[in-house]
């Protein structure tokens, strides 16, 4: 899904908001799916694999059926007046004057995990479906810069 561009700021140029959505029913997810389901009935058919073999590994695409089905829509805003993420039914709005700062973590398998630290010393982390991709964290990063936020970056975190 694209995303809308980031609004320029008139006195700096730079970004002064970001929104980022994703949804559930992606074509790659689609296609994905259907690319498993077809090699494992292609198994089943022409290798004469083990049914329960074959439903067990059919059985680890049920998740990514649930979010073809539901459209389970996931996205990030961040403004002038805060930040805030939705994931399915889970939302939330944190205001700057409560944030500490922004953690950006990339884990071992090189996905990335957002986490807001408040001033009270409390993190929330962000669902990993509402951070965008490795290329807009960089307009991320300059929209964080212009609303005076601190980002910290954390290397190959585990956890």
């Amino acid at each position: 899904m694209t995303q809308p561009p980031p609004v320029i700021g008139p006195d700096t140029g730079a970004p002064q908001e970001m929104v980022f959505e994703r949804q559930g029913r992606s074509p790659r997810a689609i296609a994905v799916v259907a690319a498993i389901w077809a090699a494992l009935i292609a198994a089943l058919a022409f290798l004469e694999a083990a049914p329960l073999l074959i439903a067990g590994l059919a059985a680890f695409t049920l998740p990514a059926l649930r979010d073809i089905a539901m459209d389970r829509r996931a996205g990030l805003r961040v403004d002038r007046r805060g930040i805030a993420w939705h994931s399915g039914r889970r939302q939330a709005h944190v205001t700057w004057g409560e944030v500490d700062h922004i953690a950006l973590h990339r884990r071992l398998d090189f996905s990335r995990r957002i986490c807001v630290v408040l001033k009270d010393g409390g993190k929330l982390r962000l669902p990993e479906e509402c951070a965008p991709p490795a290329p807009d964290l960089i307009t991320l990063e300059a929209v964080l810069s212009d609303l005076g936020q601190r980002c910290q970056h954390h290397p190959f975190q585990l956890f």
